[in-house]
């Protein structure tokens, strides 16, 4: 197709007078093809990949924080540190329970802490007084002092029955009856 150079109208191919205008011998243009222009298109992710996988990474990470907070945990020296009510959930783990007494809160730990890899009767975080304590059946009692004395600096013997180390910057005070051993880290 072309078109006629005075009105603009379509004139049929061969033509050279345009039946609008009725010029004659006018030059017509020729239509020239439109080039055509390259579009990029972006590559098409499906949703469906784009939900899944952003919910494979939440689950994981869901998964790790669960892990981290109910894993059971084997203390060492290095481990005691001060912790609040918040933190003491991430270093120590979940809680078994939380009481409230004259001298604050607590958290205890009962099933899930070891102390060199030696099962306490009751471990006990007091984050308001920065101090945790153990207490430990007679049977371990050996045991737990031989590890004491082996990771820390004997300090003092106060009555025959407390006895002072420390650890590092940490106040070790070892309480040794008959029948259990208490240790508190402040």
């Amino acid at each position: 197709m072309s078109y006629c150079v005075q009105c603009g109208k379509m004139v049929p191919e061969g033509t050279t007078l345009c039946q609008d205008c009725q010029a004659k011998n006018m030059p017509v243009q020729p239509v020239q093809p439109v080039a055509a222009v390259a579009v990029k298109q972006k590559p098409k992710i499906k949703k469906l990949w784009i939900i899944l996988g952003t919910a494979a990474v939440v689950v994981v990470a869901v998964v790790l924080v669960l892990v981290a907070l109910f894993r059971p945990r084997d203390l060492k020296m290095e481990d005691f540190q001060k912790v609040n009510g918040f933190t003491a959930y991430f270093h120590y783990g979940v809680p078994d329970n939380s009481t409230t007494d004259n001298n604050g809160y607590h958290l205890g730990y009962y099933d899930n802490v070891t102390f060199y890899d030696i099962t306490p009767m009751a471990f006990s975080v007091y984050p308001e007084e920065d101090r945790v304590a153990f207490m430990f059946h007679g049977e371990d009692a050996a045991d737990v002092l031989d590890i004491i004395t082996d990771n820390c600096d004997y300090e003092d013997n106060l009555f025959d029955m407390f006895y002072e180390f420390s650890y590092d910057n940490l106040e070790i005070t070892l309480n040794s009856a008959c029948t259990y051993l208490s240790i508190t880290i402040n």
